[in-house]
């Protein structure tokens, strides 16, 4: 069961006095919020970035097109297969696109998360 705390929920401060009844009232409620976070947080709702799957051959270099109106800052390698190493290109990245490079000997299919900021 998940407590309405409102917009910002205030972990209370006990007392060294305080019956164990207390601590564990208090303490169910601090787990139901942490639950709550967990399950309502996500990348493409709580992050400003885009999403992307692609796929790069082995010392392949790839311009990835996004829409996020800005140079990125980051980029988060969500979920990757194959051993290969990818890497930015820094002279490839603007406001349309990033450019990266699989610097490694095998294929690399990945799951990639362009960030604002």
């Amino acid at each position: 069961m998940i407590r309405d705390q409102g917009a910002n929920p205030e972990i209370p401060i006990l007392a060294e006095e305080s019956d164990i009844s207390t601590i564990i009232k208090n303490t169910n409620l601090l787990i139901d919020s942490f639950n709550f976070l967990s399950r309502y947080m996500s990348f493409k709702n709580n992050f400003d970035g885009q999403i992307i799957d692609i796929s790069f051959t082995a010392g392949e270099e790839k311009v990835i097109s996004h829409g996020l109106g800005v140079k990125p800052k980051h980029r988060i390698i969500l979920n990757q297969e194959g051993n290969g190493v990818l890497s930015d290109v820094p002279s490839g990245w603007n406001k349309f696109q990033i450019k990266l490079k699989n610097n490694g000997a095998v294929s690399v299919t990945a799951t990639v998360m362009i960030v604002k900021e």
